[in-house]
């Protein structure tokens, strides 16, 4: 009795990726065997029958969809404006049972593999088609300083797109030890490229997976700042991730109403993007009608009339972007694919005492340029919040 792993996923893998297990056995011939992978995470475990593939007897799972049940993103903690606080993952272990039947009565070869090394699947996605050699492991910050430093800061959006001035950032940043100190440094560059100013933050919460807050009004920038840079360091100095530079925007000023979202993006980071040209507002109405008879104590007799119930409303709203480039699209994109999207109400008239409400983007189709240098008309974003349908 043995098994021949031939497919294991990486210790470090996004969650809404596929983490595969293929594997084969030398008794796989045995009557009615099964490969039973069990997943546990903390105290929870979760059995899986597996049958032999016809074609070679293998067996293959992919549990990404099972891990996903244990990441509850509802509980992440938009108030949180901390320096840094836990991101969200799954710890997991995986072990495999080989289980077949003997004259009836059940067999089983408990632990025949197991994958326990302390792997871990973290809130991401990986199909970024503009990193073509892109692994799980560039997202992992280098704790050995032996290893190529490839680790990329986890912002999807473009540099060229930016950040305005009164932007919030939660970087997502994933280590591969607990409790080793880490500091992001920000340096602030002129229109010429030349170092106005740099400084390092020290992350306070030094979990495997955390975000990185930075609220950009707080900053106080230099008047000649043009564009800024994101990477981090060890406490001694070292760079354990690569550095990406964005443009520095002036804060949002429209004659419209500002639409702020936060939304949680591809590579597991908190970002936001601001939609401030023409909106709009409705009001959504459903119900059923009925004929109620009535008695009205009159020589007509009794009456038929109209009533209504179930009575379902809900609100609803359009919110505009400015025409915009190929590669400011991609912002887009990624908040109708986003999971998990709030709306700051912070300076909205009716959410008094209200900072954000989470909201579900309606839109599902966007137009995409043929070229880089293409400009896109306005798209019109469609949006509910979450929680507001009210019923009699």
């Amino acid at each position: 009795m043995a098994i021949t792993m031939f497919v294991e996923p990486d210790s470090y893998q996004p969650i809404h990726t596929p983490i595969v297990f293929l594997l084969g056995s030398t008794i796989s011939d045995f009557s009615n065997f099964k490969y039973r992978f069990r997943i546990t995470v903390g105290a929870q475990e979760r059995s899986i029958y597996v049958s032999p593939r016809p074609s070679d007897a293998k067996g293959e799972i992919d549990i990404s969809r099972h891990l996903r049940d244990f990441l509850d993103t509802h509980e992440f903690d938009i108030e949180n404006t901390s320096n840094s606080f836990t991101a969200q993952f799954v710890k997991y272990q995986v072990v495999v049972d080989e289980v077949w039947t003997d004259a009836g009565v059940t067999v089983t070869n408990p632990s025949a593999y197991s994958f326990t090394d302390n792997p871990i699947a973290y809130n991401s996605v990986l199909n970024r088609t503009e990193w073509v050699n892109f692994t799980p492991y560039d997202y992992k910050l280098r704790d050995d300083l032996l290893l190529p430093l490839q680790t990329k800061i986890l912002l999807s959006r473009d540099s060229r797109s930016g950040y305005h001035k009164d932007d919030v950032i939660r970087m997502h940043i994933v280590g591969d030890t607990e409790g080793i100190g880490r500091r992001v440094r920000i340096v602030e560059y002129d229109a010429a490229g030349g170092i106005n100013i740099g400084e390092y933050i020290t992350i306070t919460n030094n979990s495997k997976c955390v975000y990185f807050f930075l609220d950009l009004s707080n900053r106080a920038w230099v008047a000649s700042t043009k564009s800024f840079s994101l990477q981090v360091f060890d406490l001694i100095g070292n760079e354990v991730s690569l550095m990406k530079t964005f443009d520095l925007l002036d804060a949002v000023c429209s004659s419209f109403d500002n639409y702020r979202f936060i939304y949680i993006d591809s590579l597991g980071s908190y970002d936001c993007i601001n939609l401030s040209r023409a909106s709009t507002s409705e009001l959504n109405v459903k119900s059923t009608t009925f004929d109620k008879r009535e008695d009205y104590f009159s020589n007509l007799g009794s009456e038929r009339i109209r009533t209504v119930s179930n009575i379902v409303a809900f609100d609803s709203f359009t919110a505009n972007t400015d025409n915009l480039k190929t590669y400011q699209t991609k912002q887009v994109e990624e908040l109708i694919l986003s999971n998990n999207t709030f709306l700051d109400v912070r300076n909205m008239e009716g959410f008094e005492g209200i900072n954000y409400i989470p909201v579900i983007i309606t839109t599902t189709k966007l137009k995409r340029a043929k070229s880089e240098n293409q400009e896109i008309p306005q798209y019109t974003i469609s949006f509910v919040p979450a929680y507001n349908k009210r019923t009699r």
